[in-house]
């Protein structure tokens, strides 16, 4: 940030949602850590420096043959001077001079005044530390990742926290991207885990798990349209389905409503999954649960979360570009996005979003964030030549 700004008109703005791309073997509360120190690094360079005095004294040394005290130099130190462990307390008894109008003896009693001034220390860097701090910014994740887990996370800051909990009433369609291994079983089929069973995979073939696959996204079908209240053979139910899926009025169980086979080569196979409510053990234990009906088990080597609802790698924040500008940016694009979904969703029906283009969102991407220099406007030379040009001045 260039131009310096203050503290109140930072935190004005650092309320929100942002989307942040998750990398493998992070946890969230590393990179949480990691967003929090960026905030509060970047947001202190933009405060001016408080101005606190200096004065410059001698640097005295002992001259090396006389040994007579010489000056070498000048250093510069804050100014003590008017500390009250310096100078005192401001108002002393002997500097005030009192004198009474009329004499009152000892029994009598009258109104008494006292006046006591002291010069305040409490904004001093000192005293108060930095403008920004770790422990004043409140962040939350949306939805859990495991630390070897990757891929597309919100994060609420501040006040983004309370949205949290209405984004995920909304049950957005989540897409994840699986890469499991067969003949093999890790401890609580975590992905870094100990192999501990180990089977034969030879009779999987690619046809029978497509075929095992479009089974069970028949049976998440029919589960959604039971925790959804609606019966199967009505008119609801019909109407429902030509417009997609019906919304669970219960969360909380998780519902996978699309599941693609993307390559198939043993021991090693990719799936696609589009799912609501679901958990990083769930996603795990699911490549379990297929190869066990398979009669074999499997692992998962790589868990990659590429959307969730309308947010996609392409508005997520990297941790390289983690500074308040594109923060403040991010924070801008995400509320424009959550904004439109709001208007474009129905209430009754889950259906995969579309994706929603940056420049939908933010119609000018160089966004002046709080007051930033604009760059100057560069004028192109359309007659440029690629080996230069020189101009013969007359």
């Amino acid at each position: 940030m260039r131009s310096a700004v203050s503290a109140s008109d930072i935190w004005s703005v650092l309320h929100g949602v942002i989307c942040v791309h998750k990398p493998r073997d992070v946890s969230l509360t590393s990179l949480k850590k990691i967003l929090v120190s960026a905030i509060c690094s970047d947001a202190n360079e933009c405060i001016p420096p408080p101005r606190i005095p200096t004065i410059e004294l001698p640097i005295v040394e002992p001259h090396p043959k006389s040994q007579a005290l010489v000056i070498v130099g000048m250093r510069k130190q804050l100014d003590y001077s008017s500390h009250p462990l310096v100078v005192g307390q401001p108002f002393r008894k002997e500097d005030i001079r009192i004198e009474e109008m009329h004499y009152l003896g000892p029994a009598s009693s009258g109104v008494c005044r006292r006046y006591n001034s002291f010069r305040t220390f409490s904004s001093h860097p000192l005293v108060v530390g930095q403008p920004f701090r770790k422990e004043d910014i409140r962040i939350e994740e949306m939805h859990y990742l495991g630390p070897a887990s990757s891929g597309v996370c919100l994060f609420g800051i501040n006040d983004g926290c309370e949205q949290l909990e209405g984004l995920r009433e909304r049950a957005w369609i989540n897409e994840y991207r699986l890469l499991g291994q067969l003949g093999r079983e890790t401890h609580k089929n975590e992905i870094r885990g100990k192999v501990v069973v180990k089977r034969e995979y030879d009779g999987v073939t690619r046809y029978r798990m497509q075929k095992l696959l479009s089974r069970v996204q028949a049976q998440y079908k029919r589960l959604a349209f039971e925790l959804a209240n609606v019966d199967l053979q009505s008119q609801e139910a019909f109407e429902l389905a030509c417009k997609g899926l019906p919304r669970a009025k219960i969360l909380g169980t998780p519902i996978v409503y699309g599941i693609s086979l993307n390559s198939f080569k043993a021991p090693h196979f990719s799936l696609t999954l589009n799912c609501v409510s679901e958990t990083d053990s769930f996603l795990r234990d699911f490549i379990r649960e297929i190869a066990i009906s398979l009669g074999t088990t499997a692992s998962c080597r790589r868990l990659l979360c590429s959307r969730i609802g309308p947010f996609d790698a392409e508005h997520s924040l990297l941790d390289k570009h983690f500074t308040l500008s594109n923060i403040f940016t991010n924070m801008r694009l995400c509320r424009g996005i959550i904004e439109k979904d709001a208007v474009d969703s129905d209430a009754n029906i889950v259906q995969n979003k579309p994706h929603i283009a940056i420049n939908e969102v933010i119609e000018d991407q160089l966004i002046e964030v709080l007051n930033e220099e604009p760059s100057e406007e560069v004028v192109d030379d359309c007659l440029r030549i690629a080996w230069g040009r020189e101009y013969t001045q007359v």
